[in-house]
């Protein structure tokens, strides 16, 4: 919890590209509710219209729905694009950031504190794990805040039709997007670690491999270390 509240200072700074991406996510996702709700109103009435016979259809009004389904649609576009745009651009300019906080936490333990490190082992977690902590708002925080907006306006939604209809949809939303996620995160936990051991244990052998090629080379030590 602690480094999860360490991360989420590193994005003080970008705290309106932050919030801007997210409302523009937000906003996608109810034009999308929007689109499809009167998508769905205008099929159902023009076909009631249509076997209702003529007067019925010259009182209908075809223009106005359809101008409202336009506009959903484009709005979805519009925020889609732009919420990308800002949300790109609050990675980036964290990664930034990361890559200057990092560089200056590792600067000063340099050479005795990280004697026992290897070289390419430091190179992988370094630029891996930055990589990972600047993807968390783009891939984790992000598309989680606009699913609980989007989950809560749809219960309301619901609620208001049928408050146990409402009721039932917030408890099936919780269930999928929080329990079944942080119940995988519980059993997922000891093999993504080994995982993550492993793929840095092969990146510190190739960068040493090649660091040493010229070494293994001359003693004829190149096949064994491909087999490892």
């Amino acid at each position: 919890m602690r480094d999860l509240i360490r991360l989420l200072r590193l994005y003080a700074p970008y705290r309106v590209w932050v919030l801007a991406g997210i409302g523009l996510g937000v906003l996608t996702v109810l034009a999308n509710f929007a689109l499809l709700a009167l998508s769905g109103w205008f099929l159902a009435a023009t076909g009631v219209v249509g076997v209702a016979g003529y007067a019925a259809q010259n009182a209908f009004n075809f223009f106005t729905p359809a101008a409202g389904v336009r506009f959903f649609a484009t709005l979805r576009v519009l925020a889609r694009y732009a919420g990308r745009l800002v949300d790109h651009e609050a990675t980036f300019r964290l990664l930034a950031r990361l890559r200057m906080v990092a560089y200056a936490g590792l600067e000063p333990l340099a050479p005795v504190g990280l004697a026992g490190e290897r070289g390419g082992d430091l190179l992988s977690r370094l630029v891996a794990d930055i990589d990972r902590l600047g993807d968390f708002f783009l891939r984790v925080a992000s598309p989680f805040m606009i699913a609980a907006a989007a989950a809560l306006v749809m219960a309301l939604g619901f609620a208001i039709v049928s408050p146990e209809a409402g009721l039932l949809l917030l408890l099936g939303l919780f269930v999928a997007g929080v329990a079944v996620p942080l119940a995988s995160l519980g059993l997922g936990r000891r093999p993504a670690g080994a995982a993550v051991a492993l793929q840095a244990t092969m990146r510190a052998d190739l960068v040493d491999s090649v660091q040493g090629m010229a070494e293994l080379l001359t003693c004829n030590a190149s096949g064994a270390m491909a087999e490892r």
